[in-house]
């Protein structure tokens, strides 16, 4: 489905209901935007932070916890990847996989559980 195509639908879908539908919003920063164009307009002009939350997002969702002081060297990897790929996924997905963090995650494991374990 296009994005227009999925415009259309909400539109019509606001004009059924007979509320128009608001789609202007603020970023935590205080930055305001009406619609999806400008909020894009905000989010090309900070590439660097939306590359760095998008790396931290995506190693601590591959992960399975919270991120800590020592990953950041791969998040640092992982972002300045995003953007010399122009943000490409199967490039993003691959370059965590061969994180240290990930690729071992499970030897911790082990090691916390024998640590735990009489």
């Amino acid at each position: 489905m296009g994005c227009g195509l999925a415009k259309n639908v909400v539109n019509d879908i606001a004009m059924h209901i007979g509320k128009p539908i608001d789609n202007s919003g603020e970023l935590p920063d205080g930055t305001k935007f009406a619609g999806a164009n400008e909020l894009k307009q905000i989010l090309l002009g900070e590439q660097d932070k939306f590359a760095r939350n998008l790396s931290e997002r995506m190693l601590s969702f591959a992960l399975g916890r919270q991120l800590q002081y020592f990953d950041e060297g791969p998040i640092q990897h992982l972002t300045s990847t995003l953007q010399e790929n122009q943000f490409a996924p199967q490039i993003c997905i691959e370059e965590i996989v061969l994180t240290y963090p990930f690729g071992n995650q499970n030897n911790q494991a082990i090691a916390e559980q024998d640590a735990v374990s009489p």
